[in-house]
């Protein structure tokens, strides 16, 4: 081979392993990322009086020792996304008008439980919610909300990027529900 033909075939080998290196970095950036539970909300019609306190999320325990709550990305960050997008979608909604009382919303999740392969992939999610009276401690509105994330195969090729989408549309579906009938109410229960 002739040295002009070996650079040639040089660089030719050294941008091909980089190609493979930026490939290789964007999917498996795209398989790692953690799921997004915070949906797109529009503002909302109507205003409840209060303002929202704490939002904490948790796992039922006898789910989570059934082995009904798992993820592909750590089930002990399940909880915490949960919570995080709960309180984004609230902000997000201005659902609350910001006076006095205050409420805070607790979630106990139920069920979380990705299937570990295939084509297409569905997710159920279930959640109870639950708006406390921050003051009194009473519950004024409670609601379990069922819902499947689904992700086509045609979706995407990689299997977990498909999981963590079914992940994502299945809580994001959840935290949306809760926010469409909390808007329903017309007021809370003094205590």
């Amino acid at each position: 081979m002739s040295p002009v033909a070996a650079r040639a075939n040089n660089r030719f080998r050294g941008a091909a392993a980089a190609l493979l290196c930026l490939t290789s970095l964007a999917i498996s950036g795209c398989v790692g990322a953690p799921p997004s539970f915070t949906p797109n909300l529009p503002e909302a019609r109507v205003r409840l009086a209060g303002t929202i306190g704490t939002v904490s999320a948790s796992v039922d325990p006898a789910a989570k020792s059934a082995g009904d709550v798992g993820m592909t990305f750590g089930s002990d960050a399940i909880p915490a996304q949960w919570q995080h997008g709960l309180a984004s979608a609230l902000e997000q909604s201005r659902l609350f008008d910001h006076s006095a009382r205050v409420f805070d919303v607790n979630v106990t999740i139920y069920k979380m439980k990705p299937p570990r392969h295939g084509g297409t992939i569905n997710t159920p999610a279930s959640a109870r919610y639950q708006v406390i009276d921050a003051q009194s401690h009473v519950v004024v509105f409670e609601a379990t909300i069922e819902t499947v994330g689904h992700v086509a195969s045609g979706d995407n090729f990689l299997g977990a990027v498909r999981i963590r989408d079914s992940i994502n549309r299945a809580v994001q579906g959840n935290i949306t529900h809760f926010v469409d009938r909390l808007a329903k109410v017309k007021a809370f229960p003094q205590p």
